[in-house]
């Protein structure tokens, strides 16, 4: 495996994380919100529980986006970070036809 099929696959976990963590924050926000088998203070409890989780994992993503800002530049926010092997296949034959030039 050549060196920038390894950044890419980089790339693509590190956007992976940023996308899951942005997942896990809706996720509990909305779990903190679906208790209806109690009511009154274990209500309001669930659902600020649910909500301070959420907080907890937007910063995580946020640092991330932060440490990681430089290396996934532009591309940091989008789905088309890797879109597959083919690409690494027509990476390989751009590295073929630049060693033979």
């Amino acid at each position: 495996m050549r060196w920038h099929e390894e950044v890419r696959l980089l790339r693509e976990e590190m956007r992976r994380v940023l996308t899951f963590l942005e997942w896990q924050a809706t996720w509990w926000v909305e779990l903190g919100e679906r208790h209806n088998h109690v009511d009154g203070p274990h209500a309001e409890g669930l659902c600020a529980y649910g909500h301070r989780q959420a907080s907890i994992r937007k910063a995580i993503q946020t640092s991330f986006e932060r440490q990681w800002g430089g290396v996934l530049g532009e591309d940091m926010n989008t789905e088309n970070v890797m879109l597959g092997p083919e690409i690494a296949l027509q990476d390989e034959e751009d590295d073929s036809d630049n060693e033979m030039a």
